[in-house]
């Protein structure tokens, strides 16, 4: 895929690539404005120098859509801050009409992104903004910003272009979580393909499970990667979908209507209704199917179960795709210890 990043720099194009290039290094080729980029070099004010400027860009094209073309054909995604098109619409408001016949004459020969996400928010909103990071000398007057949004609208609309709108009033973390879903990219960490995905962890009652996880979530990860083979980690314990249960049957009884799965045993409860484990291993699926293991992570799935069938029934009835990927660790603790 290759997209464009479309929008006023005070609504952080720039900063929006920058996160994209540190976090999806391997999936991304980032390439800056390229307006930005020739005016850095060349020490041009792009306001003051906009003639220079416009010309230098048309001389780096190729070298850009090289670059572009590369990309595509090794499998990255390409995201662009702006696109020459965003100078073409300055261009036509500022009356630089040379810069805009060239362009209209490489129009069709340039390789054009095939999304163009466009950040927007509301005037008043882009002019605070520009007002608070910007140098007095470089705000653009709204009238011109109207304009160049008016032309590119136009232009995108002769085109027939797939432009995403992307709210740019938001916080930036949402909004940045906005652009990655439409670049539908995945974060890959670094140990994701050396850590089991799953970890089925079994043991009797006070057999050490809950202390063996508190151990394991104080390494650094790096070594629980490297010694253990396990990732970040997230805890699936059934306990709690039991003791639901238990507070459930409390309810019923309080309105007269009696227990349904337990009956109370001093300070605790006791499991009357043998279909229970059944259910919670059916509630453990359930969770695993909604919220599977992500790239780096493993999701310890700890649960206790008694008697001589006990573990043969539950396993009997776990997913399978758990079991086809993780891996089981029972805790063998005498019944006397």
């Amino acid at each position: 895929m290759y997209a464009a990043l479309e929008g006023w720099p005070a609504l952080g194009t720039g900063e929006v690539l920058a996160l994209l290039r540190r976090y999806f290094p391997d999936q991304l080729l980032v390439l800056p404005d390229l307006g930005k980029e020739v005016a850095a070099r060349m020490g041009l004010d792009s306001l003051q120098h906009w003639p220079c400027l416009a010309q230098e860009m048309l001389v780096e094209l190729p070298a850009r859509q090289m670059l572009v073309r590369q990309a595509l054909e090794a499998g990255k995604t390409v995201v662009e801050e702006t696109h020459l098109a965003f100078y073409a619409a300055y261009a036509s408001v500022s009356d630089e009409t040379a810069f805009l016949q060239t362009f209209q004459d490489l129009e069709n020969k340039i390789i054009w992104p095939d999304v163009f996400l466009r950040l927007e928010a509301p005037l008043e909103v882009l002019l605070f903004r520009q007002s608070a990071c910007a140098e007095s000398s470089s705000i653009l007057p709204k009238e011109t910003i109207s304009a160049v949004t008016a032309w590119l609208s136009a232009w995108h609309a002769r085109r027939a272009d797939r432009v995403e709108s992307i709210n740019a009033d938001q916080p930036p973390h949402e909004l940045v979580a906005a652009i990655v879903r439409l670049l539908n990219l995945q974060y890959r960490t670094f140990l994701a393909h050396e850590v089991l995905p799953y970890l089925v962890l079994l043991g009797r009652p006070a057999a050490g499970k809950s202390e063996l996880i508190q151990f394991l979530s104080y390494l650094p990860v790096w070594e629980r990667a490297c010694a253990y083979h396990l990732g970040m980690l997230r805890v699936l314990d059934d306990f709690p979908f039991l003791w639901e249960k238990f507070t459930e049957d409390d309810i019923w009884e309080t309105l007269g209507l009696g227990r349904l799965h337990s009956r109370r045993s001093q300070e605790n409860y006791a499991v009357v209704n043998p279909h229970l484990w059944d259910f919670l291993i059916q509630r453990l699926n359930r969770e695993l199917q909604r919220s599977p293991a992500r790239h780096g992570e493993t999701v310890v799935v700890e649960f206790s179960r008694g008697g001589p069938e006990g573990y043969r029934r539950a396993l009997s009835s776990f997913s399978p795709r758990v079991l086809r990927a993780g891996a089981i660790l029972y805790l063998r603790v005498s019944h006397a210890e």
